[in-house]
């Protein structure tokens, strides 16, 4: 009980640490550029972009590669009586054209101002970093789907998770990472880690040394899977999310009732902890390995989580796959913890064994609602 009241706290602590972090005023936004490949400004712009906002942030509307995008440019730049003049950008918000900018602008802040601009058929047209004038349009919605299709193109299926406000991000994250830490699945394989290298080793820094470096590796290496999730999962709609939540949830409840293992060729795992509790690097090479024969146990909060993460820029997706991570460990830094100093073993595998299918229903349900939750997101 004390291991659960000290992962509240920390949940707890970690939650207020992390609304400091500053929230973009857009929610579903793209950069749309019309350019061309050797023009030096729409490099530029393109590289700013990818650097603030994401690769998933931005479009690149290249005339080499499409034709259909020197058509519209020019139709659009005949419609105002101006010439055509590259990289041409429309800063689209929920779907809508928000501002027009011609030309080059390295200016973070400008185009964050952009991405704030509620919509209005009224729209501003610059002219590099000063306000030109405006757009007068009948019908922004068709006019969007005309200027900016791709924007639709890029979401298919059905409509995808939204950037949710910071706030609920958060309670969302907390809510999927403790799903997932909960899980006895690695809690039990590291407890037969401490033992076998406690026996080896007494309570030294040779002990202490092989426990931390089973936990860094498989931080780091869930942190590089959750990387890949999100490249994978971007885009995809909010109900293949739901499902792949309430999937998974009702997986684990089964599971947990029925005493079936969740963990891949666990009777292989189980024969490296021997060697694994005689070294450090061998210690921090199980881990890694364990991260990836985690997937049939964990994997449905993470790739839910990494569906959301994936919607918000550079860094922050990133800043936020971090606090994920760092909830997913405290169970085994708690572990560590106690078993190193009380050499209690039998009774933490004992509170593993006696709340383990408890906790196992407690994440499955949650999972369950977050699924019927992101349907109504």
């Amino acid at each position: 009980m004390h291991g659960l009241r000290g992962l509240i706290i920390f949940t707890a602590l970690l939650m207020l640490s992390t609304y400091v972090i500053p929230l973009l005023g857009a929610t579903n936004y793209l950069l749309y550029i019309y350019g061309s490949e050797g023009c030096p400004h729409c490099s530029a712009l393109k590289n700013y972009f990818n650097s603030w906002y994401g690769s998933t942030n931005f479009y690149f509307c290249s005339f080499e590669l499409n034709s259909s995008c020197a058509e519209r440019l020019i139709k659009f730049c005949s419609d105002l009586g101006i010439s055509p003049s590259i990289p041409l950008t429309f800063v689209v918000v929920d779907g809508s054209i928000r501002a027009v900018v011609f030309g080059e602008v390295g200016n973070k802040s400008f185009w964050d101002a952009l991405l704030k601009i509620p919509e209005s058929t009224d729209v501003p047209l610059y002219l590099g970093s000063q306000l030109g004038g405006y757009i007068r349009v009948t019908n922004l919605s068709k006019f969007s789907e005309f200027m900016v299709p791709e924007y639709y193109g890029l979401r298919p299926g059905g409509d995808s998770v939204p950037a949710l406000p910071l706030p609920q991000a958060l309670a969302l994250l907390t809510t999927l990472a403790l799903s997932d830490a909960v899980n006895p699945c690695v809690i039990f394989i590291y407890i037969l880690l401490l033992v076998a290298a406690t026996l080896a080793f007494g309570r030294g820094g040779k002990t202490f040394l092989i426990g931390l470096s089973f936990i860094l590796a498989v931080f780091l290496g869930y942190y590089v899977l959750g990387i890949g999730l999100m490249t994978v999962v971007r885009g995809l709609p909010k109900e293949f999310l739901s499902i792949i939540a309430i999937g998974f949830g009702i997986w684990v409840i089964v599971s947990s009732i029925m005493g079936k293992s969740r963990i891949l060729a666990k009777d292989s795992v189980l024969g490296l902890i021997g060697r694994a509790s005689c070294s450090t690097t061998s210690s921090f090479a199980l881990g890694l390995l364990l991260t990836f024969t985690l997937l049939p146990c964990s994997a449905g909060p993470y790739v839910v989580f990494a569906g959301v993460a994936s919607k918000y820029g550079v860094p922050l997706q990133y800043l936020l796959l971090a606090i994920y991570n760092l909830i997913f460990i405290s169970p085994l830094l708690l572990v560590f913890a106690v078993t190193l100093k009380t050499m209690r073993y039998k009774s933490v595998q004992d509170a593993l064994k006696r709340y383990g299918v408890k906790l196992s229903l407690i994440a499955g349900l949650l999972l369950i609602a977050v699924g019927v939750w992101v349907l109504f997101i």
